[in-house]
Order: structure tokens, then sequence, then C-alpha cells
């Protein structure tokens, strides 16, 4: 137990956790405030973003927004949401536990703001204490009055802890996969609902 506490400190762990082991983080980041000044500002625009066209018209912004409330982008690149009922909604504390080969990254974010207009939703999470990263991620889904639905992910986060700062090169890169596969997810999430 005090192993898996330590090693997830830097938000990776060796091999799989428990389901006791994530109830346990879980409970610990419910608890935790968020570890970054400004939030809500990848909903303000700031940051590093990519988009990309998932579809068309307003049922296809229907789907994707859809994807967004059932955690798509982040199931979309092999993650598992702890808890896996967990709902979108202001305050909410999830794990992002992701596998990668031998470790398992452990990314306890919350929920800090929901955009929910006619036209745009998006929601930002921010990260908590044992994050390996600081900061925050923004989805956004938005139906432009050409019809294009488009989806917008922007990053405003650097390094958590000196592991991280030291494969800052390898973490950055990581990132930008992650994102693309965030917005890959989205689109097939939104083709297969047509």
């Amino acid at each position: 137990m005090s192993g898996w506490l330590r090693l997830t400190t830097f938000g990776v762990s060796i091999g799989r956790p428990s389901r006791d082991e994530l109830d346990r983080t879980l409970l610990a980041a419910r608890e935790a405030a968020v570890n970054y000044d400004d939030v809500g500002i990848t909903l303000r625009g700031v940051g590093w973003a990519a988009h990309r066209r998932v579809g068309d018209g307003d049922a296809d912004f229907a789907h994707a927004v859809a994807g967004l409330r059932v955690w798509a982008p982040q199931r979309g690149i092999g993650a598992q949401i702890h808890p896996s009922d967990a709902a979108l909604e202001q305050g909410a504390t999830v794990l992002v536990v992701l596998p990668i080969g031998p470790f398992t990254m452990i990314a306890p974010d919350r929920v800090v703001q929901i955009l929910d207009e006619r036209d745009r939703f998006g929601f930002a999470y921010g990260t908590l204490p044992g994050h390996p990263e600081r900061g925050e991620e923004g989805f956004v889904i938005e139906l432009r009055p050409d019809g294009e639905v488009r989806a917008t992910i922007t990053v405003q986060a650097g390094p958590g802890n000196l592991l991280m700062r030291l494969a800052a090169p390898v973490v950055t890169q990581f990132q930008r996969r992650a994102i693309a596969g965030y917005l890959t997810a989205l689109e097939r999430h939104v083709a297969e609902h047509r």
C-alpha cells in the first residue's frame, strides 16, 4: 500500500492498480484542491489548442456533446475513468487511468467548469495533487454558423513534479499525441452514432 502511494505521487505506478487502490486514491483526490492558478483558463482559449472538424449539423453536434459526457476522448486513447460511471458535472473528481507498457499513469482531475450554450458545449478539468502534470485541459464542441461541428482541445499545463520536468520533451510529445487521440476518438464517436 505505501509503495503504491509513494509511486503515485509522481502520477505513475509499476503494474496495474487494484480497484481498492484506485478507490483510496480517488478518496484522497476528492479532499484535495486543484494545484494550479487561474481556473477556467482553457475555456477562455488560453493555452496550446488543437482543432478538428468532427461532423456537420445539429445531429452531429448532439453526438459530439454526448461523446464528451461519456468521456469518449479519454476512453478513446485507452484510458479508463474511475469511477467508471462518473457524470460530467461541475466539481466531479475522476481518475484518468492510462496503462503505458508495464506502467500505469494515474491522473486525478476535477471538473472545474462546464460550458453549456446553444451552439457550444464543453468542460475544463484541472489537475489535483498526484497528477503527473499541473494545469488544465479544456474540451469544447462548437456548432459553427456554416454547420461545421468543431472540437477544440486546449491545454495549459506543465510538468507536475521533478520526474516529469526531467522528462519534459517526452511528456510534451506524449501530450500532443494524446490530444490528437482525443480528437480522433470524438470524430469516431460521432461517426458511429450517425
